[in-house]
């Protein structure tokens, strides 16, 4: 198909043979040798109508990604033609594209060759995390210490929950063998005299 307006030409088609780098002058270009349409003529034969879509821009990324059969479009400012040799009736289309769209089916090869590059699930894949012992922003909170009354701290002395009744010294007793009177002050009553005359 071909299309042609003031603003610029459309030409899509299927690919008549492999694409192709040219050095033209002094740049190399990539040419898309396009199969545009086909019509009978006044015989009733089956003419084609070729153009060379030339891609100035983007070697590097299009090379090797169109075959022979793919389906483009095209579209330039104007599709030149010129008869070579001159007199000879034979006509060449050329489009220097602006712009090169692939066809549908361009398009899912490419997708399943994106497919056939993902290794399988046969190689084990690394962990996406793994354990520490360091703190992370994720961990749950520190439980807040809860302050006590003094009661409950004296409950918790006169009772501990972890020590039998039994091993509980008694409220006289610092320690197994000794009272608390061995620790009180003492008052200070005065000395007998008999006592300082001795």
């Amino acid at each position: 198909m071909i299309i042609k307006t003031r603003l610029g030409a459309l030409v899509a088609g299927t690919l008549a043979r492999e694409p192709e780098i040219k050095t033209l002058g002094t740049k190399d270009v990539l040419i898309l040798n396009v199969k545009a349409q086909s019509e009978k003529d006044d015989a009733g034969r089956w003419k084609s109508l070729f153009v060379d879509v030339q891609c100035w821009d983007g070697l590097t990324e299009r090379e090797g990604m169109y075959q022979k059969g793919d389906f483009v479009v095209a579209f330039g400012r104007e599709i030149k033609t010129r008869e070579y040799p001159e007199g000879s009736g034979k006509f060449y289309h050329n489009l220097s594209a602006d712009g090169l769209l692939p066809g549908d089916l361009v398009n899912l090869r490419w997708s399943q060759q994106v497919v056939d590059m993902i290794p399988d699930g046969s190689t084990q894949a690394p962990p996406l995390m793994t354990e520490t012992d360091e703190d992370t922003p994720f961990d749950p909170p520190a439980p807040r210490p809860q302050q006590t009354s003094m009661a409950s701290f004296a409950a918790a002395e006169k009772h501990p929950p972890d020590v039998p009744p039994s091993d509980i010294p008694s409220a006289q007793q610092m320690y197994p063998g000794e009272a608390l009177d061995d620790y009180a002050p003492r008052s200070r009553q005065p000395v007998p005299e008999d006592d300082l005359t001795r």
